[in-house]
């Protein structure tokens, strides 16, 4: 038995994005986008990008930056492979 392809809807999953604080569902829906992103490939790439392109600039706006010590390590031992 075959399972139809999952759908996705990039204008509300943008939307979606636009209105939540929470970091988790942020991550889902980022993640989601980064799974489908073979639509750039299709007819769809310019509405895809006028839904969404501003979304993710607002995010990444108001979004502060954080390092957590574990990311630091592994920084620190990139740098010293090379």
């Amino acid at each position: 038995m075959s399972q139809s392809p999952v759908v996705f809807n990039f204008h509300e999953d943008a939307l979606a994005l636009q209105k939540t604080t929470d970091n988790k569902t942020r991550l889902r829906l980022a993640n989601k986008f980064r799974e489908h992103i073979e639509i750039v490939h299709t007819t769809e790439y310019e509405a895809f990008l006028k839904d969404t392109f501003h979304v993710f600039l607002d995010v990444l706006r108001q979004t502060s930056v954080q390092f957590v010590m574990e990311m630091n390590r592994k920084f620190a031992t990139y740098c010293l492979k090379y």
